[in-house]
């Protein structure tokens, strides 16, 4: 969706309470915490996670790296569902009616500080699984000499198996 930098500056901001559930591995304490947070068109739960870390409280930890929906390290619970932070659009998940939006780590991994979770597990499963591209020519999957051409449908059933979001796994009763 592009946005219209012009109509996002002349839309007044709107004033947001992000609701973030903390962790203190030292203290071995969780609490919740409210934050205040001015937001604009256009601006996603990870831009206004960002801007708290930047302006209000420098010890908040959480975890992202692409912005573009590609990694899933930036996976949270938001309003109660597993989603990326960097897709999760404030317009979508706070209104006027109710500006709050609730963040917590995401369910089914250990907790290392407030919003960052960890993947080690996750790593090691999704790396078991071989989510690459394996050639029939053993020679060449060891030593490509050259590209190797797929068609419509094996390219479609390698990139259907190569799904795992870290959202997605947390939506899973228990891990697999």
């Amino acid at each position: 969706m592009a946005i219209d930098i012009e109509a996002a500056r002349r839309t007044p901001p709107k004033v947001i309470m992000l609701r973030v559930r903390r962790y203190d591995p030292e203290a071995k304490r969780v609490w919740w915490q409210e934050y205040k947070v001015e937001t604009h068109r256009g601006m996603t739960v990870l831009d206004a996670l960002l801007k708290v870390k930047e302006e209000q409280d420098h010890t908040l930890v959480l975890r992202y790296s692409c912005r573009m929906g590609l990694c899933g390290s930036c996976g949270m619970v938001i309003n109660g569902t597993p989603r990326l932070a960097c897709q999760a659009q404030i317009s979508e998940v706070a209104s006027e009616a109710n500006p709050v939006i609730t963040v917590e780590p995401l369910y089914n991994f250990p907790v290392i500080r407030d919003l960052m979770t960890d993947f080690t597990d996750f790593f090691n499963k999704h790396r078991s699984v071989k989510p690459y591209l394996i050639r029939k020519d053993k020679e060449e999957q060891e030593s490509p000499k050259g590209q190797y051409d797929m068609s419509p449908d094996e390219y479609f059933r390698h990139i259907s198996t190569l799904t795992a979001s870290t959202a997605a796994s947390a939506t899973l009763p228990a891990q697999l």
